[in-house]
């Protein structure tokens, strides 16, 4: 069976494939829509992307080797979602979510960091703990390596 414009990603650590795909055995693959793509200097298997997105990098988990923004799991979210980032040397970040009319919502890591991958939970709460609207969100990570940006959405 064909599917027109979807990528598939295996879960038994098969390379990701743009296009049309082919494979009737669609019980092992997930299925949806490119929203961004990053390119990295080696092949990371379908559980160390699923390790970035969650925060959570498990020994012998291939780590990317420069400082990045992952992005938030889940992603829209309801309650809360964790924002995972990595930092390739130590230094000062600044991690805060932004409304789509660009002004900051919250800071939500602000300091000296240290190298490694870092989790950072969002309850979805201004500054002041007032809850959010459902809505888009940027989310930006600052660092001496410069500056990263991802979209998250809230479904409240």
């Amino acid at each position: 069976m064909v599917r027109r414009g979807a990528f598939a990603i295996s879960a038994n650590d098969q390379p990701l494939g743009i296009g049309a795909q082919s494979d009737g055995n669609t019980g092992r693959l997930f299925q949806g829509a490119l929203d961004e793509v990053r390119l990295y200097n080696r092949a990371l298997s379908a559980s160390a992307i699923q390790a970035l997105a969650s925060g959570v990098v498990g020994v012998g988990t291939p780590r990317p080797t420069g400082t990045m923004l992952a992005g938030a799991y889940p992603n829209p979210f309801q309650t809360s979602t964790t924002i995972s980032f990595h930092l390739a040397q130590a230094g000062p970040v600044t991690l805060a979510v932004y409304g789509i009319d660009g002004r900051k919502i919250r800071t939500l890591a602000s300091g000296r960091w240290q190298a490694g991958v870092h989790p950072v939970r969002w309850d979805g709460r201004d500054g002041d703990g007032r809850a959010t609207a459902a809505g888009v969100y940027f989310v930006r990570l600052t660092t001496l390596e410069g500056s990263f940006t991802k979209r998250i959405a809230s479904l409240r």
